[in-house]
C-alpha cells in the first residue's frame, strides 16, 4: 500500500514538472512572437502563467513593469502570496506576483511548494531578459531611425562602405551630387560610382576611402578636387573620410563626408586673383601704404613705402612709429592716431616729417584710415603717404631764390578760384575765403563782379573774353572784401576743364606789398634825386654865402660902431646864419652824412635827447624799456638829430602840454613782415603823443624833402630823419589817428656783439 502511494506521489510530481514545462514553453513561445507589441505579450505572460501552478484554478498573477501594471482575469489580492523582482541590466524595474485565492494546503507544505519559488524566478528571469532584449531592439530601432533622419537632413552628401570599399549607404544629398541611385549602387566599389580629379592636371586622384582604411585615420582631399557625376556633372568639392571603429577598436567600414563647393570654390578663385592683383597694384603703387597695429607697431609696407624710408619691409616690420617719426611731428601723430582708435574721427590729413634710415628728414602727406573687422571693432590702421621730399626742397630753394623778394611777397600763399564763364564762382581755396572774409559757404554763393571794386567791376567780362580768346591772361585788379575794404590784386586767369565743364582758374596774389614796395622805392629814388640836387645846391650856396660873409664882416670893419648901415648889416649877417643853417641841413639831407658808428647804449642816448629837447616845456616825458634792451651801433650825432626831429615835433604838436610816451624794446622780425627790413633782431623805439595827429591826406608826404605844415618849418626835419634810418638799414614808420595823437617808430638793429 505504501508502494502504491508513492507511486502515486511521484506520479503526481512528474505531472507537476510537466505542467511546469508546459507553462515555460508556452512563455517562451509567447515572448518570442514578432506580431505582438510588448504590452500584449505582458497581459498574455500573466494570462498564462497560473496554469504552471499546482492549483491553476485558485491562481492569479500580477506583472509591475517600470509602475505599469498587468494583472490576470480573475486577480485578487489575498495573504497567501509569492513575490520576486523583475531585472534588467542588474536593475529592479519591477516585480512578479501570485496569489492564491484561497490556502490549499498539504500535508507536509504551505500553500506555494518550493518548486513553485524556482519556476517563479525562472519566469521572472525569461521576462527581465525579455524586457532588456526588447527595449534594445527599440533603442537600436530608433537610433537607426534617428540616424536615417539625420543622415538624410544635413546638407553635406555622406556615402558609407564596409571594410572592402564597398557602398552600403547613401544619403540624398550623394545621390544627388553623384547621379546614382542607392539601389543602383548598393554593395558596388566605391570608386566605381565615386570619381574624382584633379581640377588643373584631369588626373585621378587616389580613392579617399581606401587611404582611410589604410592609414585608420580621417583623410581629406586636396583643395583642387572635382567629382565627375554619372551624367559627367562636374562639381568642386571639399571631403574627409574618417574610419568606422567599433567598440573592441576595429575597422568596420568608412564614412565619407562631402559637399558641393563650387561657388564658394569661385569665390576663392576670384578672391586669390583679386588679392594677386591687389599685391601688384599695392606693390606698385606710387604712394606709400603701410599697415600699423594699434599699438602702433608697423606689421607691413609696399615698395614706395620702404623706398621712400630707405628700409626693407623685413625691417621696418616690428618697428614702432616713433622710430621713424621725426620727435617734432610724434605727440600730433600718435594723438590723431588714437581719437582715430577712439572714434572720435573717421579720418586725418597731416603733413609729416619722417626720419630715413640714413638720418635725414624726409616730407609726407599722410592720409590714414581705421580698419574694422567684420564685427565693426577696430583692427589696425591704414596710411597712405605722399613723398612730397622733392616738393619741399623745391619750395625751399625757390624761397632762396627769391629772399630778395620776400619783402614784396612777404611769404604770402595765393587765393584760388575756379568760375565759369558767367563768373559765377563754382570753386574757392581757404585762403581766399580768409583774406576776403567769407565762408566758403558765402564765397560759391558769389559771382566774380561781389568781390571786384565796383570801379573796375564793369571790367569782369571783358576780361573774360579775353581769357576765352588767349586761353590765358595776367593782369591787375582791385578785390574788395566783405567789411568793403579793397586791396590790389594780380589775377593768373586761364582756361581748364573742370568736371563736364569748361571753366576758369584764376590764381590771385595780393600784390599790396609789392604796391607798396614801388611806393617805397620810387619815394626812395625821388629822395635820392632831391638830395643829388640838394647837394649842389647846398654847395653853390656855401661858396656865395662865403663871399657874402666876407663882404659884410669887410664892411662892418670899415665903418664905424654908430654908422646907420652898421644895423641892416647886423641884420643881413643873421639872414646869412639862417641862410647857412638851412644849406647845412640841406647838405646832412643829401649825403645823410655816411654814418660813422659805434655800439651805444640806446637807452641812454634817447633818455638823454628827449629829457634836453624838452627842457623848459610844458611836456613831460613817460619813458618804458623792455629787460635786457640790445645795444645798437649807431653814428651818435645822426640818431641824437633824428630823435630830436621827433621829439620836437611831438612837443610842438601839443602846445598845451599833455605827455610824450617813449617805449623801447628787443623785437624779431621774421620773413618779410615788415618791407623795408632783413630779418634779424632789432630795437623798436615809439614815441607816441597826444596832439591833434596828422591828417590822412598827409600822411604819405610828411617824408618828402620840404613838405612841412609848420608856418616856419624847412620840412628837412622827417626827411633827413628817413635818410639816417635808412642808412644804419633801418627803418621809420608812422601811425595816426586825427585828434588822438601820432606815433612814430623807429626800428634800428641790434649790434652783433658788445663791443
Amino acid at each position: 500500500m505504501k508502494r502504491d502511494d508513492g507511486i502515486e506521489k511521484r506520479k503526481k510530481e512528474l505531472q507537476e514538472r510537466v505542467k511546469e514545462l508546459d507553462c515555460l514553453y508556452n512563455l517562451s513561445e509567447l515572448i518570442n512572437k514578432q506580431d505582438l507589441n510588448i504590452n500584449d505579450t505582458l497581459q498574455s505572460v500573466v494570462e498564462l502563467i497560473p496554469q504552471g501552478w499546482q492549483y491553476p484554478e485558485f491562481t492569479c498573477a500580477r506583472l509591475i513593469v517600470r509602475e505599469k501594471e498587468f494583472k490576470s482575469a480573475n486577480f485578487n489580492t489575498t495573504q497567501w502570496k509569492q513575490e520576486t523582482d523583475i531585472l534588467v541590466e542588474n536593475q529592479r524595474i519591477g516585480c512578479l506576483e501570485i496569489f492564491y485565492l484561497q490556502k490549499m494546503p498539504e500535508a507536509d507544505e504551505r500553500p506555494f511548494p518550493v518548486y513553485e519559488r524556482k519556476l517563479l524566478d525562472t519566469v521572472a528571469d525569461m521576462l527581465g531578459k525579455y524586457i532588456e532584449r526588447n527595449e534594445t531592439v527599440k533603442s537600436l530601432r530608433e537610433r537607426e531611425k534617428n540616424f536615417r533622419l539625420i543622415l538624410n537632413s544635413i546638407g553635406d552628401a555622406v556615402i558609407v562602405t564596409d571594410t572592402k570599399g564597398a557602398i552600403v549607404q547613401m544619403n540624398p544629398v550623394a545621390e544627388s551630387l553623384t547621379g546614382w541611385s542607392l539601389s543602383e549602387v548598393a554593395n558596388k566599389p566605391f570608386d566605381e560610382v565615386f570619381n574624382i580629379v584633379n581640377a588643373y592636371t584631369r588626373e585621378t586622384v587616389e580613392n579617399p576611402v581606401n587611404k582611410a582604411l589604410q592609414t585608420g585615420s580621417v583623410e581629406g582631399l586636396a583643395n583642387h578636387t572635382k567629382l565627375i557625376s554619372k551624367y559627367r556633372h562636374e562639381y568642386q568639392i571639399a571631403d574627409s573620410s574618417s574610419p568606422v571603429v567599433d567598440e573592441m577598436g576595429n575597422i568596420s567600414g568608412v564614412v565619407l563626408v562631402f559637399r558641393d563647393v563650387s561657388e564658394s570654390y569661385k569665390m576663392w578663385e576670384q578672391l586669390v586673383e583679386s588679392e594677386i592683383r591687389f599685391r601688384q597694384i599695392y606693390e606698385h603703387l606710387a604712394a606709400g601704404i603701410v599697415r600699423v597695429s594699434l599699438d602702433f607697431v608697423i606689421e607691413g609696407a609696399n615698395e614706395a613705402y620702404c623706398d621712400m624710408l630707405g628700409y626693407t619691409e623685413a625691417e621696418l616690420i616690428g618697428v614702432h612709429l616713433r622710430d621713424i617719426t621725426h620727435p617734432e611731428m610724434l605727440e600730433e601723430n600718435l594723438n590723431k592716431q588714437r581719437l582715430l582708435a577712439e572714434g572720435n574721427i573717421e579720418h586725418y590729413r597731416m603733413e609729416k616729417k619722417y626720419i630715413h634710415k640714413s638720418g635725414h628728414t624726409v616730407y609726407g602727406i599722410l592720409d590714414a584710415n581705421l580698419i574694422r573687422d567684420s564685427y565693426g571693432n577696430p583692427s589696425y590702421f591704414l596710411g597712405s603717404v605722399h613723398d612730397i621730399t622733392k616738393r619741399k626742397q623745391a619750395e625751399e630753394n625757390l624761397r632762396k631764390s627769391e629772399k630778395k623778394f620776400r619783402d614784396i611777397f612777404n611769404n604770402s600763399a595765393d587765393s584760388i578760384f575756379i568760375h565759369d564763364v558767367k563768373g559765377n564762382i563754382i570753386e574757392v581755396n581757404d585762403v581766399a575765403c580768409e583774406r576776403l572774409g567769407y565762408s566758403r559757404e558765402e564765397m560759391l554763393k558769389l559771382s566774380v563782379l561781389d568781390i571786384d571794386s565796383p570801379d573796375t567791376d564793369h571790367l569782369a567780362f571783358k576780361r573774360i573774353r579775353k581769357i576765352k580768346k588767349d586761353g590765358k591772361y595776367t593782369f591787375e585788379a582791385v578785390h574788395r572784401r566783405k567789411d568793403g575794404s579793397e586791396f590790389p590784386v594780380e589775377v593768373n586767369a586761364r582756361f581748364i576743364d573742370y568736371g563736364d565743364k569748361t571753366a576758369m582758374l584764376s590764381i590771385v596774389r595780393d600784390i599790396s606789398a609789392r604796391k607798396k614796395m614801388m611806393e617805397e622805392l620810387h619815394k626812395a629814388q625821388k629822395l635820392e634825386s632831391l638830395g643829388t640836387l640838394a647837394a649842389g645846391i647846398a654847395h653853390d650856396f656855401n661858396n656865395l654865402f662865403m663871399a657874402l660873409f666876407g663882404n659884410i664882416s669887410v664892411a662892418k670893419m670899415k665903418l664905424p660902431e654908430n654908422h646907420p648901415a652898421i644895423e641892416p648889416l647886423n641884420s643881413a649877417e643873421t639872414a646869412m646864419d639862417r641862410a647857412t643853417n638851412l644849406s647845412n641841413k640841406l647838405l646832412t639831407f643829401s649825403r645823410g652824412g655816411e654814418p660813422v658808428k659805434k655800439v651805444l647804449n640806446v637807452e641812454e642816448l634817447v633818455r638823454e635827447c628827449v629829457d634836453f629837447d624838452l627842457s623848459g616845456s610844458n611836456v613831460k616825458a613817460e619813458i618804458e624799456k623792455g629787460d635786457d634792451l640790445w645795444k645798437a651801433e649807431v653814428d651818435k650825432s645822426q640818431f641824437q638829430q633824428v630823435i630830436t626831429g621827433i621829439v620836437v615835433n611831438a612837443k610842438d604838436a601839443m602846445p598845451e602840454g599833455r605827455t610824450l610816451t617813449v617805449k623801447m624794446e628787443n623785437v624779431q622780425i621774421k620773413d618779410n613782415s615788415i618791407a623795408e627790413l632783413e630779418p634779424g633782431n632789432y630795437i623798436k623805439i615809439s614815441f607816441s603823443d597826444e596832439g591833434k595827429g596828422i591828417e590822412r591826406e598827409n600822411l604819405d608826404k610828411i617824408f618828402d624833402p620840404f613838405f612841412t605844415t609848420k608856418n616856419l618849418g624847412s620840412g628837412l626835419g622827417l626827411s633827413t630823419a628817413y635818410s639816417i634810418m635808412k642808412k644804419h638799414q633801418g627803418c621809420i614808420k608812422v601811425k595816426s589817428e586825427v585828434g588822438k595823437g601820432s606815433t612814430f617808430i623807429l626800428y634800428l638793429p641790434a649790434a652783433d656783439s658788445e663791443d
